[in-house]
């Protein structure tokens, strides 16, 4: 399995996510409702651009101490042998979470390994720290206590709002949610997003000129414009998906 070059993780994040999603709907691989993360996730740190990234995957308790020493570390070893960029997935395996693994330092530490950012269903904190760091946050919800949170398996399959996430996914993620992005297409991605944005120019454009000019639009002008830019979009996906 080919990885992404560093200018072509960039020009990905140029991109947002829902952009992103629209262009994998021309590949046909999967419905149209799948390959993303439910409602549930909330951005709550991080920069302005997508977060594109390998997971990396664990899960962890909060509600009892860890009886194994050693697997902190180990986990951590295997966050810095993981692909750069990593973006770490993390399972909350207690009913609802109760406390947090998340914070300025375990962020600082997992940056310092070559992670760009969390995807958890549980709970984070440090927003304000953290948010300086640069590091993405995408949780459930917040907490002020770190309880007995801790690594209990790493390096394994994880559920996140519905979506199962494997070791060395890529994903990425914004304000919008997160989206698993197959790697058979990763290539082609970023060109098929450019085909998404003019594609829907052919609407938004006139429609923002008519705004700017003070008049309303016909129903024959929408009718026009939505059917140009389905026309596009089915040109893509028969370039894209062969059919």
């Amino acid at each position: 399995m080919n990885r992404l070059t560093k200018s072509q993780i960039e020009e990905l994040r140029c991109f947002d996510a829902p952009t992103i999603c629209n262009a994998i709907e021309f590949f046909g691989l999967t419905p149209w409702t799948e390959g993303y993360i439910l409602p549930g996730l909330e951005q709550r740190t991080g920069g302005k651009k997508t977060m594109i990234g390998y997971a990396a995957t664990g899960k962890i308790l909060s509600t009892k101490p860890s009886d194994d020493p050693e697997i902190f570390m180990n986990y951590l070893q295997y966050i810095r042998d993981s692909d750069d960029p990593t973006v770490v997935v993390i399972q909350d395996m207690d009913e609802k979470p109760v406390a947090t693994f998340w914070g300025d330092v375990n962020a600082s530490t997992h940056m310092s390994l070559g992670a760009v950012g969390l995807v958890t269903n549980g709970a984070v904190r440090d927003l304000k720290e953290v948010d300086e760091l640069g590091f993405y946050f995408f949780a459930s919800c917040l907490s002020v206590s770190h309880g007995y949170a801790h690594i209990e398996e790493y390096n394994c399959p994880v559920t996140i709002f519905g979506m199962e996430i494997l070791p060395g996914d890529l994903i990425c993620g914004d304000c919008h949610g997160v989206v698993k992005i197959p790697h058979e297409i990763a290539p082609k991605l970023a060109e098929a997003c450019r085909k998404v944005a003019a594609a829907e120019a052919y609407i938004i454009q006139p429609c923002k000129d008519a705004v700017h000019q003070g008049r309303k639009v016909s129903m024959g002008e929408i009718k026009e414009w939505r059917g140009m830019v389905n026309a596009k979009r089915r040109e893509a996906e028969r370039e894209y998906s062969g059919r």
